[in-house]
């Protein structure tokens, strides 16, 4: 159930805003051995970016993992339809700029791919380009040389974040506060898809963001709480994190990972300190609900209640100075 949550977290994570999450043959083995339904999966695929591969031997593969017939079938037609990024070439192979949402990068064969790309150290900082771009180029070649086949590596998705205690096992520098996690894909000598990821310690210089008035003013009204667990479709899990409540958005962070900001001007008004909101603004279905009046788990701060792709999450929030 707690590799259920992560991987929830983790879409949210890498979905962005405009839904520059790019999904492969892993992530349909994922979903399907999480128990996700196939209707959800397919729901998923239609709303995101894909990159599947249905070779023979891809195909395989996904029947071993439990992927029905008629998924399989979905797979092939979307591949078909989808116009491949490897003809765009009018772009160029360039690391990714701080404000980007994905950037372009050869793979071994020396095609043009699209990866996205995400930056999340904290809402108020930013790191420098160039050291970016010279942990980009180190993170892609080391990648590659891991591969048995290294003609066959195809990046897919960058990330920038703060270091979990697990990632002491994934790299050889464990002092550093940050780390840059790279999933990428490939063959290994007998010709079948690998899907993994590939993680560096890093240490960025970071750089504070200028803010604007309009951001002060709603900084300075905002509601902050904490959270030390989250109930998961009714089973609680510890996870600590903080919640801002600013007059027309949202921030979340999970273990020091911050969400893409959700918009909840639109929000339904359902009485006193009690609001609703279904968002888009991640890259797929989110629904929001806020009740400071909640007193069941014994907090101060009210609870927050998350509904996506089928699965509730409740995180009862402590109130913050």
């Amino acid at each position: 159930m707690l590799k259920k949550l992560y991987f929830i977290i983790f879409l949210v994570w890498s979905s962005i805003i405009h839904s520059q999450e790019i999904l492969n043959n892993q992530s349909v083995i994922d979903m399907i051995e999480l128990g996700f339904e196939e209707q959800v999966v397919i729901d998923k695929i239609e709303s995101t970016n894909t990159n599947f591969d249905t070779s023979i031997e891809a195909l395989k593969s996904l029947k071993k993992s439990g992927v029905s017939p008629s998924l399989l079938s979905f797979l092939i037609k979307v591949s078909k339809k989808k116009p491949s990024v490897n003809l765009e070439k009018e772009k160029r192979a360039l690391p990714p700029k701080p404000n980007d949402t994905e950037f372009y990068w050869e793979d071994g064969r020396g095609e043009l791919v699209k990866v996205s790309f995400m930056l999340y150290i904290h809402r108020d900082f930013t790191i420098d380009e160039s050291e970016l771009a010279g942990f980009t180029n180190q993170i892609m070649l080391r990648a590659q040389m891991e591969l048995k086949v290294p003609s066959s590596f195809t990046p897919n998705s960058l990330l920038v974040r703060r270091r979990n205690k697990t990632d002491k096992y994934l790299t050889t520098n464990d002092k550093t506060e940050y780390v840059m996690q790279l999933g990428r894909s490939g063959t290994n000598a007998y010709g079948g898809v690998v899907d993994g990821f590939t993680i560096i310690g890093i240490s960025p210089k970071l750089i504070i963001l200028e803010k604007s008035e309009k951001d002060i003013v709603n900084e300075a009204s905002a509601k902050n709480f904490t959270f030390k667990k989250v109930y998961y479709d009714g089973n609680s899990v510890r996870l600590k994190g903080e919640v801002s409540i600013q007059k027309d958005r949202l921030f979340l962070t999970f273990n020091g990972l911050d969400w893409p900001l959700i918009s909840i001007k639109d929000r339904e008004i359902i009485s006193d300190n009690h609001w609703k909101v279904e968002s888009n603004s991640i890259g797929f279905s989110v629904t929001l609900e806020y009740n400071e009046n909640e007193t069941k788990f014994k907090n101060d701060g009210g609870v927050l209640k998350i509904i996506s792709m089928g699965s509730e999450q409740v995180i009862p929030l402590i109130k913050s100075n």
